[in-house]
C-alpha cells in the first residue's frame, strides 16, 4: 500500500474509533432512557387515589391542611453559551405552607399512584447512573487523551476524545432523566385534586369530587 493510502486509511480508522465510541454511548443512553421512561398517556387527566393515611397533624383542621397541601413549583435555568444561551424548564413538587421539597417518587406516592412512584424511582436511578458514568468517562477520556498526546500516540488520543464525546452524551441523557416525566400542567392538576380531596377529608369542604 502506498504511504498516502496508508495515511488515509489510518485517518479513517482513527476517526471511526471516535464515532464508534460516541455511538456506543448514545445507544446505551437511549436504550436505558427508553426503558426507564415508559411514560403514561398525558393527554387525559391523571387518576389519583390518595389515602391520606400519613398526614402531618396540626393544631386544628385548617393547620393540618396547610402543612399537607401539595404545590408545584415552576423552575427555569439558563446556561450561557458561546454562541447562544439555553434555557431549561421543569417542575418540582413541594409540601406544606413552607414548601418543603420532596422527591417525584414521594409526590406520586401521596397521590396513591404507586405505579408512577416506582417509575420515577427507576427513572431517577437510571439517570444518576448515566450522569455520573458520563462524568467519569469525560474525565477519564480527557486524562487519557492528554497522556496519549504527550506520548505522540494519535490512536490513544482519539480513543480519549471518543470517551469525552460519549461521556457528554451519557451525561446529557442522565441529566434529562433526573427531571420529571409528566408535563407540568398535568402535575398541577393532580396536586389541585389532591388538595381538594384533603380539604374534604378534613371537613373543610363538603362539595365536589377529586
Amino acid at each position: 500500500m502506498k504511504p498516502s493510502r496508508r495515511r488515509r486509511s489510518d485517518h479513517i480508522w482513527k476517526g471511526g474509533i471516535v464515532c464508534a465510541s460516541a455511538v456506543a454511548w448514545l445507544a446505551l443512553g437511549s436504550g436505558l432512557a427508553r426503558a426507564a421512561s415508559a411514560e403514561p398517556e398525558t393527554d387525559v387527566p391523571q387518576e389519583i387515589r390518595p389515602g391520606f393515611d400519613h398526614l402531618e397533624r396540626g393544631e386544628d383542621a385548617k393547620k393540618t391542611y396547610d402543612v399537607n397541601t401539595l404545590d408545584i413549583i415552576h423552575v427555569e435555568s439558563t446556561s450561557v453559551g458561546t454562541v447562544w444561551d439555553t434555557t431549561t424548564t421543569w417542575w418540582r413538587p413541594t409540601r406544606g405552607v413552607y414548601r418543603h421539597g420532596m422527591t417525584y417518587s414521594d409526590f406520586y406516592g401521596l397521590l396513591g399512584r404507586l405505579d408512577l412512584a416506582k417509575q420515577a424511582s427507576n427513572r431517577h436511578a437510571t439517570g444518576e447512573a448515566l450522569f455520573w458514568g458520563g462524568v467519569a468517562a469525560m474525565v477519564g477520556g480527557a486524562v487519557l487523551g492528554i497522556y496519549e498526546l504527550e506520548k505522540k500516540r494519535d490512536t490513544g488520543a482519539l480513543v480519549g476524545a471518543g470517551l469525552v464525546v460519549g461521556g457528554y452524551i451519557s451525561l446529557s441523557v442522565g441529566s434529562a432523566l433526573t427531571g420529571p416525566a409528566l408535563p407540568e400542567p398535568v402535575a398541577q392538576d393532580m396536586a389541585a385534586r389532591y388538595n381538594r380531596g384533603l380539604a374534604q377529608r378534613l371537613g373543610l369542604s363538603a362539595s365536589g369530587s377529586f
